[in-house]
C-alpha cells in the first residue's frame, strides 16, 4: 500500500450472517420494541454504519485515526487515537468501546486500549519495532458484524547519523580543469528516505550545496578555486531529524591529484649505463610545481626498482638515470604530486621503454669537484685533481703542455702565457689584489690530438685553471680509447643547472664564480592584494618586453597564476635606456616587515679580505641590482602582469 494512503471504505466486506442468526430474526418481528429488520437489509444498515453517501457521489469514512500515517523511531513508543464521527453515532448504538484494533490482520491486546470517552479510543505500542502496516480501527455492527473504520500505514525507521570520514580530492582531468570530489561514511542504514548536501564556503561567501545524484557518499563541485581556504561539511536529512558532519578547512591547492606526466620518452647516451628519461608535465609550474616518482624494471623481470626520492623532489622535465646495465632493455613509468608532499599522487604514466648502449671503455668517477678521474693524466694532490692540457696560442704552431686544475667551480678557464692586454679584463682577488688578464681564442686539446678552439683568460700571472666553461662541452677520449666525462654537466643532471643560466650572472668575461644565498621567506600577506597596471609610455613597451623576455631565459622570473598582482612602474634612466620596476606599495601595506636581505656592501669586503678565497668577482656597485631567491611560497604575492601575461620574481 503506497506511503501515506488510508484504508476506508470498501476496505472490508461485513460477514455473512449464519443460517442460525438469520431463523432467529425471522422469529421475531420486533427486538426490545423496535421492528426486525429483514436478514438483506441488516447487511445494508451494517455497510451504512461504517460509510455514508456524500453530496457528489463521493464516499466519506464514517471516522478517522491521528495522527495519519506517522513516520516513526524504531524502538519509540507510539499512540494512536480512532475518532468517531458524528455522522456514524446517528446510525445506532455505536461507541468507542466497540472498535478493535488491528495490525494487518492481528488483533492487538485489549490491554493496549484506552477508551478516552464515547467516541475516541487510543492504542499504545511501548516498542514501535513490533508494529506493522496498516494499522487499522474496526467496529463490531449491532455486536455481530466487524466493519472496518479506518487504517493509516505507519512507516518506521531511525534519525541520520552524523556523516564521518570526510574527504575531499581536486582531481586534475584537463590542463585546466579541476574538479572536487567529496566522499563520507553515510553511516547505518536508516530505513528512510535521507537526504545528503554537500555544504561548502568561503570565509565571506556561500555557495550554493553539492546534491549527490543516486548515491549517498559522494558529491562533486566544479567551480574550485585555488589559493584561498574553503569550509566543507555534509548535512543529511530525514522525517525525524539532521545531522552534520566535522567540517574540513583546506586550500583546494593542497589536495590535488594531478595528471600524470605523458609524452615520456627514453634515449641512450654515450653512457652504457645511463638511459635519459624526458617527458611534459600536464599541471603548469605557475599553478604547481611538482616533485616525482620514477620507477623502472628490466624487461621481462617483475620487481620494480625506483629512483632515490630526493633526486626527483623538484620541478623538472627530464631526468637521467645511471647505475644501470650495459645493452639491456628497461621499462620506465613516472608519477607525480605536489612539491611540498601536500595532496596525492598521479597514477603511474604510461611505460615506456629503452636501450643503453653497449658497453665501452669508459672512465666515470666523482671526485670532490664532481668531475672525471680515473686515467694516468689524471694527478690527484691535496684532494684535488689536475690534468695535462695542450694550449696552441695565436700565431705558434708547437702547443704547449700545461696542468690545469680541474674546477668545475670556475666559469672561465685560465692559462699562464706572455700575452697581455690583447683584450683585457680585471679580476680581483687571484693573487691578493687587482690583476690585468686579457681574453684571447686558442687551440685546446685534453689529448694533443684533437683540437678545437676556445676563449681562455691568459696573461704572465695566471693560474692554470680547466673552468667549467670547457668541461661542460661533453665527453672527452683520451689516447687509449678511453672515454672522459666531467661530472654533471656530461651526465646532463638536470636539477643542476648550468652556471652561465642561474639568475644574477654577469654577461661579463670577469665572472669566474657565483655567489649562493639562501631562499628568503617573506612574510605572506595578511590580505590578497590586486592592483590593475597603470597606464605606461608607448616608447616602454617593447624595452620592457625584451627584458623580461631576457629575465624569464635566466630563470630571474616565471610566469604565474596568482590572486596577487601588483602594477609595473617602467622607469627610463638617464642613458634612455628603461628600467622594470613594481610598484609594491599596496603589497607593503598588508605584508610583515622583515629585516633586509641585501648584502651590506662594506660587510660583504671585509668578510672577503678575512678569507683565503681563490676567486671572487668585482662588480661596478654604482649601478648594482641585488637578486634576492624567494622561498617559493612567498612568490605568488609578487605576481605582476604585462600584455596580458602574468609573471612573478624567482
Amino acid at each position: 500500500m503506497p506511503a501515506g494512503s488510508k484504508t476506508g471504505p470498501p476496505l472490508a466486506k461485513a460477514k455473512p450472517i449464519s443460517a442460525s442468526v438469520i431463523t432467529y430474526l425471522r422469529s421475531r418481528k420486533t427486538v426490545r420494541g423496535r421492528e426486525l429488520l429483514q436478514p438483506e437489509r441488516v447487511v445494508r444498515r451494517c455497510k451504512k454504519l461504517c460509510r455514508h453517501q456524500v453530496s457528489g457521489g463521493l464516499v466519506q469514512s464514517c471516522g478517522h485515526i491521528i495522527p495519519e500515517s506517522p513516520v516513526l523511531a524504531l524502538g519509540s513508543n507510539f499512540t494512536a487515537l480512532c475518532i468517531l464521527n458524528q455522522s456514524c453515532l446517528d446510525f445506532g448504538n455505536i461507541y468507542a468501546s466497540q472498535i478493535i484494533w488491528k495490525i494487518k490482520n492481528r488483533v492487538v491486546p485489549k490491554e493496549q486500549y484506552n477508551e478516552i470517552n464515547r467516541t475516541v479510543s487510543s492504542v499504545t505500542f511501548n516498542d514501535t519495532s513490533l508494529l506493522a502496516t496498516p494499522l487499522t480501527c474496526n467496529i463490531l455492527a449491532d455486536g455481530q458484524i466487524e466493519q472496518n473504520i479506518y487504517g493509516i500505514t505507519v512507516t518506521l525507521g531511525l534519525p541520520p547519523e552524523k556523516p564521518k570520514n570526510l574527504s575531499c580530492v581536486v582531481h586534475q582531468v584537463s590542463k585546466l580543469t579541476y574538479p572536487m570530489t567529496c566522499t563520507w561514511n553515510p553511516g547505518r542504514h536508516v530505513f528512510l528516505d535521507t537526504h545528503f548536501r554537500l555544504k561548502y564556503r568561503w570565509p565571506q561567501d556561500n555557495f550554493p550545496d553539492c546534491i549527490p545524484k543516486d548515491v549517498n557518499n559522494s558529491c562533486t563541485i566544479t567551480d574550485i578555486q585555488f589559493f584561498v581556504n574553503l569550509e566543507v561539511w555534509v548535512e543529511a536529512a530525514n522525517a525525524l531529524g539532521k545531522a552534520e558532519s566535522d567540517p574540513l578547512v583546506f586550500d583546494p591547492i593542497d589536495i590535488v591529484k594531478p595528471l600524470s606526466p605523458h609524452n615520456l620518452s627514453v634515449n641512450s647516451g654515450i653512457l652504457p649505463t645511463v638511459l635519459k628519461l624526458s617527458w611534459e608535465n600536464q599541471i603548469s609550474a605557475a599553478v604547481m610545481k611538482l616533485k616525482f616518482n620514477i620507477r623502472y624494471r628490466i624487461i621481462g623481470e617483475t620487481n620494480w626498482m625506483k629512483v632515490p626520492p630526493e633526486d626527483t623532489a623538484s620541478q623538472r622535465i627530464s631526468f637521467s638515470v645511471q647505475g644501470l646495465r650495459p645493452y639491456t632493455e628497461y621499462v620506465f613509468s613516472i608519477r607525480c604530486m605536489k612539491e611540498d608532499g601536500v595532496g596525492y599522487w598521479s597514477d603511474w604514466s604510461e611505460e615506456k621503454t629503452g636501450v643503453t648502449t653497449e658497453d665501452s671503455n669508459f672512465i666515470l668517477r666523482g671526485g670532490k669537484s664532481g668531475v672525471a678521474t680515473g686515467h694516468s693524466k689524471v694527478e690527484e694532490r691535496d684532494n684535488q685533481f689536475y690534468w695535462t692540457v695542450w694550449i696552441r696560442w695565436p700565431g705558434t704552431s708547437d702547443p704547449q703542455e700545461y696542468k690545469a686544475l680541474v674546477d668545475t667551480g670556475a666559469q672561465c678557464t685560465l692559462m699562464p702565457s706572455s700575452y697581455e692586454e690583447v683584450e683585457p679584463i680585471c679580476i680581483s682577488g687571484v693573487t691578493g689584489g687587482p690583476q690585468q688578464l686579457t681574453l684571447l681564442e686558442a687551440e685546446v686539446s685534453l689529448t694533443g690530438n684533437e683540437w678545437e678552439k676556445h676563449p681562455i683568460v691568459t696573461g704572465p700571472e695566471a693560474l692554470c685553471i680547466l673552468g667549467i666553461d670547457y668541461l661542460q662541452k661533453g665527453y672527452f677520449k683520451d689516447p687509449k680509447g678511453y672515454w672522459w666525462a666531467f661530472g654533471i654537466a656530461a651526465l646532463e643532471m638536470e636539477e643542476i643547472e648550468p652556471l652561465s643560466s642561474l639568475p644574477g650572472l654577469l654577461e661579463d668575461p670577469s665572472v669566474v664564480g657565483l655567489l649562493r644565498v639562501e631562499e628568503q621567506q617573506v612574510p605572506i600577506a595578511t590580505t590578497t592584494v590586486h592592483r590593475w597596471q597603470y597606464h605606461t609610455s608607448r616608447g616602454s613597451l617593447i624595452p620592457i618586453q625584451k627584458l623580461l623576455r631576457r629575465l624569464k631565459s635566466q630563470g630571474v622570473i616565471s610566469k604565474t597564476f596568482s590572486p596577487f598582482n601588483s602594477p609595473i612602474w617602467p622607469v627610463r634612466k638617464s642613458n634612455g635606456e628603461w628600467r622594470l620596476t613594481v610598484d609594491y606599495h599596496g603589497l607593503n601595506e598588508v605584508t610583515p616587515p622583515m629585516s633586509a636581505a641585501v648584502l651590506d656592501v662594506l660587510e660583504l669586503q671585509y668578510d672577503l679580505e678575512s678569507k683565503a678565497a681563490k676567486w671572487y668577482a668585482t662588480t661596478d656597485i654604482a649601478n648594482a641590482f641585488f637578486s634576492i631567491l624567494l622561498a617559493a611560497e612567498c612568490r605568488p604575492q609578487f605576481a605582476f602582469t604585462w600584455r596580458g601575461i602574468q609573471y612573478t620574481w624567482n
